[in-house]
């Protein structure tokens, strides 16, 4: 979807951005929801996990005396906990990484990858309010390394006119994949 595609159907320059607006809720909501599929994705496997071995160890409970079952169910519950312990690292490992990735993206990163390395994970590990120690960290980041975030005030220097880099087209002619692969190569 381009600007121009918005102007030909007769939309004026407000509603264009509040079509953009909307759109970057859409793509903001789709991924609080895949946050939460993998959060569920990975709590089912986790308990299906828990449920075979448990299985296991109660066809092994037949041929077992009192005492190896005593054992056993000690075992087994010190399993239990190791693999809940485990199941909850996971999930807040998940958590955090999505945590990460959605503020970056909001933040308007061009290389999520590249400046979540630039990131003190350790330390928003350990914080008791994620949220802004991640934006300050991403400011802090911004400051340091603006090159990794798209310009804020809308400031298109690299884009004016037509360019041999970009294909011979201008910004306004390009279509959104053309739009994604110059942004990529870092043109835009």
């Amino acid at each position: 979807m381009k600007t121009e595609e918005l102007k030909e159907i007769g939309l004026s320059d407000e509603q264009i951005a509040e079509v953009f607006k909307l759109r970057g809720k859409e793509v903001e909501d789709y991924n609080k929801l895949k946050n939460e599929f993998e959060t569920l994705k990975t709590e089912n496997e986790n308990f299906k996990n828990q449920v075979a071995s448990a299985n296991e160890q109660i066809e092994a409970f037949e041929d077992m005396d009192i005492d190896s079952i005593k054992a056993s169910a000690e075992e087994y519950k010190n399993k239990y906990e190791e693999a809940q312990a485990k199941a909850k690292e996971d999930i807040e490992r998940i958590k955090l990484n999505n945590t990460i990735e959605l503020g970056l993206v909001n933040a308007g990163t061009r290389n999520i990858k590249a400046s979540k390395a630039l990131l003190d994970i350790d330390s928003l590990k350990a914080s008791k309010n994620l949220n802004d120690d991640l934006k300050a960290q991403i400011e802090s980041l911004k400051e340091s390394d603006g090159y990794l975030f798209k310009s804020e005030d809308g400031n298109k220097e690299k884009a004016v006119g037509k360019s041999s880099s970009l294909g011979g087209k201008s910004v306004e002619d390009m279509t959104y994949e053309e739009m994604l692969e110059a942004n990529r190569k870092g043109i835009l």
